[in-house]
């Protein structure tokens, strides 16, 4: 922890004036002339520099620079941009999210990200209240199944004091943000970068919600060389094949003698086999389809997610910065974006006429009961 001496007032607004003509503020220019405290965050640090600054009037930021192996390749990656666009995405289906911004510390470009805690309440990570998934081989190291994670946390909800009703809108709001990460390809969404806050209301009752979104780095598949989004983007084909392979880390979790669909045919799953046969399904296909059987969900994706607007995504980070994104970021994200909503509607069968379908209403009858299902899980 390095340790110095506070010499003047200084907040947060402070930095538009080390802004540069490429959208960055310089963090090194501005410790030059302004005297802060800065500490070392210990947890994820392995490949790159986190340091925590606090400003006078208590607001705290946390400065990153790109992972050691960007640097060292002597490439220029889109991993910093990530975050800002999936942001303003996330912005326009009403998810609050961590201020975050470009920068360069220590001559290395980073993205600060604001703390995310709030005033009288306590920050706790997903991981926090569920601990570790061990039912899965090492295969699955990487990824938390679905169900594990809501019937884990509705039980430590429930026996922290948490009312029924209150854990039923906590899970709702993450469930959103699970298909919310689904469509901007969030690949690094695990449960320690979930976050929850806990307080007490006015009558001492326990109370809990979804903090802002935050650690969104490794999102819309841009989080790669400049050289490489260059080569993708120039042809669809490529770009469709790096879409599909985008997973969450938190999904249903695919094993080689689980049926393709688990045998789960609801609605709309019926309208997406009659387009597509044989056709195996992918770890964010499985997830969407079983978030998307939560009629809230459904409702979620149809009037919300399928009007993301990445070209006004794009333009509102580029308000922020003062200057344009680079033209290999902007063509990557807006194609893969605009690829994985075109995937996600053949796959819930959302661009078929259902007067064209030959379908037996009557006969839908499993998936009525998967809704009820779930939907019973949550009793209030």
């Amino acid at each position: 922890m390095e340790k110095m001496e506070k010499s003047n007032f200084v907040t947060i607004q402070e930095l538009e004036k080390y802004r540069n003509k490429n959208g960055f503020i310089n963090m090194d220019d501005f410790f030059k002339e302004n005297h802060m405290s800065v500490e070392r965050e210990v947890v994820g640090t392995v490949d790159r520099v986190k340091d925590w600054v606090t400003f006078s009037d208590g607001t705290r930021i946390l400065l990153k620079t790109e992972p050691e192996i960007s640097i060292e390749d002597g490439q220029q990656y889109g991993l910093v941009y990530a975050d800002l666009i999936y942001n303003k995405l996330a912005n326009q289906v009403g998810f609050d999210t961590a201020q975050t911004d470009l920068i360069i510390y220590n001559g290395k470009k980073g993205i600060y990200s604001k703390d995310v805690r709030e005033k009288n309440t306590s920050l706790k990570s997903l991981r926090d209240y569920i601990g570790d998934d061990k039912s899965y081989s090492e295969g699955f190291e990487d990824i938390t199944d679905i169900e594990f994670v809501h019937d884990e946390l509705f039980e430590a909800l429930k026996k922290s004091g948490i009312s029924n009703g209150e854990i039923r809108e906590v899970i709702n709001s993450l469930n959103k943000l699970f298909t919310l990460d689904i469509f901007c390809m969030s690949t690094d969404n695990h449960t320690e970068n979930i976050g929850f806050l806990e307080g007490i209301d006015s009558e001492g009752n326990k109370t809990i919600k979804l903090s802002k979104i935050f650690d969104r780095e490794n999102s819309l598949a841009i989080d790669i060389s400049f050289s490489n989004m260059e080569k993708i983007t120039q042809n669809i084909a490529k770009v469709a094949d790096m879409v599909r392979v985008q997973d969450p880390r938190i999904a249903v979790i695919i094993e080689d003698d689980i049926p393709a669909n688990n045998g789960l045919d609801s609605f709309l799953s019926m309208l997406k086999n009659q387009v597509k046969s044989n056709v195996k399904e992918s770890t964010w296909e499985m997830t969407l389809d079983y978030l998307e059987d939560y009629p809230q969900i459904h409702d979620f994706i149809i009037s919300k997610c399928m009007n993301l607007d990445i070209s006004k995504a794009i333009k509102d980070v580029e308000k922020d910065i003062k200057a344009p994104l680079p033209k290999c970021v902007k063509d990557m994200a807006s194609k893969t974006f605009e690829e994985r909503k075109e995937q996600i509607s053949y796959y819930l069968g959302l661009d078929i006429d259902i007067d064209d379908c030959d379908i037996d209403l009557e006969k839908d009858n499993k998936g009525m009961e998967k809704v009820k299902k779930q939907e019973n899980n949550i009793e209030i």
